[in-house]
């Protein structure tokens, strides 16, 4: 049997709470039922802001336990104010709203029981290089750490 915990199933589990919240669908100025959170290792070139992004940071299993120890990151991102200075009430009120959403909150991932999932860090504010759309964005996220293990 496999102890391990597939990194999508654990991204959708959170992508869902995430996208169940019409609070946080205001802030992201979701419109008509679509989603604003990305899941993997890159975001799109062209994503209208404000944006989420969820990836998976890293994994390990205890060969005792076999818990799946794991850190993800959620990162936000909102366009610069004309003068590309960072847009920090836009950007806290996501956050702020993230933090509520999920830490303490045990996402629900088939065939798995998780027991924390917990916020661990966070990154202040910083600059998007990437820059989609062309337009100066900035970003902050939060790790958060589950910890999962299969269901016999």
């Amino acid at each position: 049997m496999s102890y391990y915990i597939d990194e999508y199933a654990v991204l959708s589990a959170v992508k869902t709470i995430l996208d169940a919240d019409s609070t946080l669908d205001t802030l992201l100025n979701v419109k008509g039922g679509s989603s604003k959170v990305i899941l993997g290792i890159e975001r799109p070139d062209i994503c209208a802001m404000p944006t989420i992004h969820l990836s998976f940071l890293t994994r390990n299993i205890d060969p005792n336990t076999k818990m799946n120890n794991i850190l993800y990151r959620v990162a936000w991102f909102a366009n610069a104010y004309p003068d590309k200075t960072e847009d920090i009430e836009t950007l806290a009120n996501i956050g702020e709203r993230i933090y509520d959403l999920l830490d303490d909150v045990l996402p629900s991932v088939s065939g798995h029981r998780i027991q924390v999932n917990v916020a661990e860090s966070g990154e202040s504010s910083a600059v998007d290089m990437k820059e989609p759309e062309g337009r100066p964005n900035h970003f902050q996220s939060l790790t958060f750490r589950i910890m999962a293990k299969r269901v016999t």
